[in-house]
């Protein structure tokens, strides 16, 4: 955490629900939800790059993983 982000939350703790509220309509104002990675629209270009027969071993092993139980993961 950097020495601003640590000020700030030292700062809120004395800030009312309401006063909280507000910084927060704030924040998101700044930097509101939005989705990140790669837009789909760029990854189009891939679509059928993976031949047939590589998916379809991928899937498999994806499917084998799955139903493998590892006791010592619990």
């Amino acid at each position: 955490m950097s020495m601003i982000e640590q000020q700030i939350l030292d700062r809120l703790r004395w800030l009312t629900e309401e006063q909280k509220r507000q910084v927060l309509d704030y924040v998101r104002r700044l930097a509101p939800d939005r989705p990140q990675g790669t837009p789909g629209s760029v990854l189009r270009q891939f679509i059928g790059a993976i031949p047939e027969d590589d998916l379809d071993r991928m899937e498999a092993a994806i499917e084998a993983d799955l139903e493998q139980i590892d006791p010592d993961a619990w």
